[in-house]
């Protein structure tokens, strides 16, 4: 796993969750917000007046790239941790 992860969990980084809302409530981590990555544009600014590191993941990390890059580019500090199953699996595993 990308250690950039590891150091975003130990700064309390915001988990957003950016599949569907129906793949959400299938499943997801403990404590992620759920923002599906067409919304993602509209919540910029909310996010980033949060002012903490981002983890952004989905299903396989294929939205959760382009979500990072949005982020990035509008000046987040976001970085793509991927599915969000093995996240959840690593954050559980650190947590034991």
């Amino acid at each position: 796993m990308n250690p950039k992860i590891y150091a975003f969990l130990e700064q309390d980084a915001l988990l957003i969750d950016v599949r569907s809302p129906m793949e959400f409530l299938m499943g997801h981590i403990k404590g992620s917000e759920n923002i599906p990555l067409n919304r993602l544009p509209n919540h910029l600014e909310d996010i980033k007046a949060k002012n903490k590191p981002v983890l952004v993941f989905c299903a396989s990390g294929m939205r959760s790239e382009n979500a990072s890059q949005l982020m990035n580019q509008a000046g987040i500090n976001a970085v793509n941790a991927g599915g969000w199953s093995a996240l959840r699996e690593e954050i559980r595993r650190l947590n034991n």
